[in-house]
């Protein structure tokens, strides 16, 4: 079968809870890029549709994940309370805070991938064990208004695509594309908004000869 009639062929076979899994997807990456709190709302609707499909599925480390994200778009939600302190963005934190977020990443890639092994029975899980550690990690700077998030998480949806592309599966590499784009997007976005604002200088109107 082609490509294109694979894609096809996906595409009829993809659900309504599936369509509003992705549908959720878009809409919480987009709003994230305009820094809107709503955001969060998306973020865990759609881990929660993507709970139901894995528990669906018997995927149950994924729904476990999945739940996971899902209190991680509450805490976001309650983080951006425009009622609280808001710290500005921030361009690059701490050389510590990076290290340990990396390393935090790392030992959840190892983790994730030996529960991949045990309830999955497949080794090639790594990669995608390593793209969802990651995404936490994302999900966690950009919580905290940290510019970094946008980076990582481009990265991690171009690994996705990747592995989806190997797979054979089109259409989810497609859309992981097009979340690559967004991702892209709302890097360019934030970084717009962390540019020194020129102060607004007062004009006195033009002086206006009276007639005589």
């Amino acid at each position: 079968m082609s490509k294109l009639g694979s894609i096809l062929l996906a595409v009829q076979q993809t659900t309504m809870l599936e369509w509003l899994t992705i549908g959720s997807g878009l809409l919480f990456v987009l709003l994230l890029a305009y820094r809107k709190r709503t955001a969060w709302i998306f973020s865990f609707v759609s881990a929660l549709f993507y709970t139901i499909l894995c528990l669906y599925s018997q995927l149950y480390v994924r729904a476990g994940i999945q739940l996971f994200f899902f209190v991680l778009g509450i805490i976001g939600w309650v983080k951006w309370n425009p009622n609280l302190p808001v710290k500005p963005l921030i361009k690059t934190g701490r050389l510590r805070s990076h290290l340990l977020m990396f390393l935090f990443g790392l030992l959840l890639s190892f983790f994730l991938g030996s529960l991949f092994i045990q309830f999955e029975q497949n080794t090639q899980l790594y990669y995608e064990a390593f793209a969802l550690a990651y995404s936490v990690v994302a999900t966690l700077f950009l919580i905290f208004k940290r510019i970094e998030g946008w980076i990582y998480w481009l990265l991690v949806d171009a690994l996705f695509s990747y592995i989806y592309y190997m797979r054979e599966q089109y259409l989810t590499f497609l859309l992981f594309s097009g979340f690559t784009l967004l991702v892209w997007f709302g890097l360019i976005n934030w970084a717009k908004e962390m540019r020194p604002r020129k102060p607004i200088t007062k004009i006195d109107p033009p002086l206006v000869d009276e007639k005589l």
